[in-house]
């Protein structure tokens, strides 16, 4: 008969097993948080929702492969319309939909993909190591939506969003991550939007330029009309090709006549199954907004706070120094404010 454990050796070897189970069962519950929210049928717990709050998709737009279906704007935070949609890329094997959620940047005034969400203590804004409550994912502009995806969520964005707890509804939509170690799990998992981008902007002589043949063309204008920002406000959209037709500038110019390039977007490239640009741009500093966070403004040339909200400031002294704004003002002729102004 074999003699029985010491006491020690047990309480050793069941706490060691705990361990194990307490790692196994922690990665499970990781790697579920990575994943996308399907829109198959089967998988609707968060379509009853969207029913509930009467946001049934409805929109529907074809982008290359891609499908999608858009809900009516709502409010996911203030100053922040968002829309769900239903994204499905077209195969001859079919495939899964997803839903994502897109929303409108505060400084830059385009609609963006929402990844995920990194919530610390604080439920909205709260962030550990340093990470945004609303994931960048690859970075910012490579989560900038299509061109025909901005312009349907603009044409949408003209009534108020409905009133709804947004958040609430966007951590059922886009996957959710409270530690560093799920957030390192989501960075290599397919959840994460991955980086296929095209630079815009090259080092020559220290300093770092748009590379030739990718400038803005302010000759040829491709579409003009108007739009609504949160700190802008209503402001002119024009878009305009570079001068080899390989990218679309948008810009925004206020009713003060102040201009930033809100976006940057690969021409004729189709959507990936995020919905975003299977090629995006990488804008360097030429995406410079108009109103920025303090900090993010070069030192000495942050300006007044905006008046609306404080938590941002001017940075026209800086961004009327880049020469690509300053070539917009000589070329179509209008008066550029000074940097005071």
């Amino acid at each position: 008969m074999r003699p029985p454990r010491p006491l020690l050796a047990r309480v050793l070897r069941a706490r060691i097993v705990r361990v194990a189970l307490g790692t196994v069962l922690g990665a499970c519950l990781a790697l579920l948080g990575a994943r996308e929210v399907s829109a198959a049928p089967g998988a609707q717990k968060l379509a009853a929702r969207m029913r509930d709050e009467g946001l049934s998709p409805r929109h529907a737009l074809r982008v290359g492969k891609v499908d999608y279906l858009f809900t009516d704007l709502f409010e996911l935070g203030p100053g922040r319309p968002a829309a769900l949609a239903e994204v499905r890329t077209r195969s001859p094997k079919g495939a899964s939909p997803f839903f994502r959620l897109f929303y409108r940047s505060k400084s830059q005034g385009v609609f963006r993909l929402l990844p995920a969400l990194n919530l610390a203590q604080r439920r909205y804004g709260g962030d550990f190591d340093g990470l945004p409550g609303f994931d960048k994912g690859p970075g910012e502009e490579h989560l900038t939506a299509p061109l025909p995806v901005q312009d349907l969520l603009s044409a949408l964005a003209v009534r108020p969003p409905r009133a709804l707890d947004g958040l609430s509804l966007a951590e059922q939509a886009v996957p959710v991550y409270r530690s560093p170690t799920s957030y390192q799990k989501y960075q290599r998992s397919t959840a994460r939007p991955q980086r296929h981008a095209l630079a815009l902007e090259e080092t020559r002589d220290g300093v770092a330029r748009i590379r030739p043949g990718l400038e803005p063309d302010y000759r040829h204008p491709l579409s003009t009309g108007r739009t609504r920002t949160e700190l802008g406000g209503e402001v002119e959209q024009l878009r305009y090709p570079s001068t080899d037709g390989r990218v679309v500038y948008t810009l925004h110019v206020d009713a003060t006549g102040h201009a930033q390039i809100a976006s940057v977007t690969a021409a004729s490239v189709g959507a990936n199954r995020y919905g975003l640009p299977s090629i995006s741009v990488a804008l360097g500093e030429v995406g410079m907004p108009r109103w920025e966070y303090p900090f993010q403004i070069p030192r000495g040339q942050v300006g007044v706070a905006h008046p609306s909200d404080a938590d941002y400031a001017s940075s026209w002294a800086a961004l009327r120094s880049r020469p690509e704004i300053r070539a917009f003002y000589r070329v179509t002729g209008r008066r550029m404010p000074a940097a005071s102004e």
